[in-house]
C-alpha cells in the first residue's frame, strides 16, 4: 500500500540548514532610557482606569440626583 504514496529519496544538501539566534548586544544607555519611559506607562495604566470608574459614578450620582429633584416638583 505505501508502495502507491512512494515519491523519492529526500537529497540532504537541499535541506536548509538550521540556524541558531545571536543576541544582540545589550546597550545600558537604552536601558536607562526604557526605565524611566516605562513608569509613566505603569502610573497611567494604573490611575486612568481609577479615573473612568470616578467619572462613571459621577455621571450615576448627578444623573440620579436630578431624576429625584424632577420628581419632587411634579
Amino acid at each position: 500500500m505505501m508502495k502507491d504514496y512512494y515519491v523519492g529519496e529526500v537529497d540532504s544538501s537541499t535541506m536548509p540548514r538550521k540556524n541558531t539566534y545571536n543576541k544582540p548586544p545589550s546597550s545600558t544607555s537604552s536601558a536607562v532610557a526604557q526605565a524611566s519611559g516605562s513608569s509613566s506607562t505603569n502610573i497611567l495604566t494604573f490611575v486612568l482606569p481609577i479615573l473612568i470608574l470616578v467619572l462613571a459614578y459621577a455621571l450615576y450620582y448627578f444623573a440620579n440626583k436630578k431624576v429625584a429633584v424632577s420628581f419632587t416638583h411634579l
